[in-house]
């Protein structure tokens, strides 16, 4: 297969970000609050099929497998970059979030609100850097289920966020209201 060595660098990346999420994870406070199971379950439902078409070929049947873009060296080696960027910006919006960080939708106790590092321009960096270097996936994979898959990872990560964001207003009001004024949910707000 054309890509293997890039797509070796890929999932190593990805690892990476894993392996510092369940690290990190040991230095979180307590949850003082939490959503409902369906929020939890209507995001698996666009992220686990999204990780399939990224990961595993054989999921990308028929059409899926339609190959987007050229088998050329430069194509892998820029999904690899922006994977690279994608997990380090993830995994620097990780750090910056400290012990009020949740895998799930909650809310922690004593927790404060954010606005340092790429807080400062965006609401949800480790999104940005998930969907990110999920792009990079998918260019290295560079069939059309891939791309899917980012789709589906994107559409996922809102829908979290959007119900992250439902806690962060009732428990910071205007604090919040303000940040949302000055960041973009994934991207800086355009002044």
């Amino acid at each position: 297969m054309w890509n293997t060595q890039p797509m070796s660098l890929v999932t190593d990346a990805w690892m990476l970000l894993m392996l510092y999420w369940v690290v990190s994870a040991l230095n979180r406070k307590r949850r003082k609050s939490v959503a409902p199971m369906h929020v939890r379950l209507i995001q698996l439902v666009f992220l686990i099929p999204a990780t399939l078409l990224l990961f595993y070929p054989r999921y990308r049947i028929g059409p899926l497998h339609l190959a987007l873009l050229p088998k050329v060296a430069v194509v892998p080696a820029v999904g690899v970059v922006v994977t690279f960027v994608g997990i380090a910006f993830a995994i620097w919006a990780r750090y910056c979030l400290g012990s009020n960080w949740s895998s799930e939708v909650s809310i922690r106790e004593d927790h404060e609100l954010i606005q340092t590092g790429p807080y400062q321009w965006i609401r949800h960096p480790i999104y940005t850097g998930i969907i990110t270097a999920a792009w990079g996936t998918a260019i290295v994979v560079g069939e059309l289920g891939a791309f899917l898959g980012v789709i589906l990872i994107t559409i996922g990560l809102a829908y979290k966020g959007r119900q992250e964001e439902l806690g962060l207003q009732a428990t910071f009001g205007e604090a919040f209201a303000a940040h949302m004024q000055r960041t973009g949910m994934f991207l800086p707000r355009m002044r």
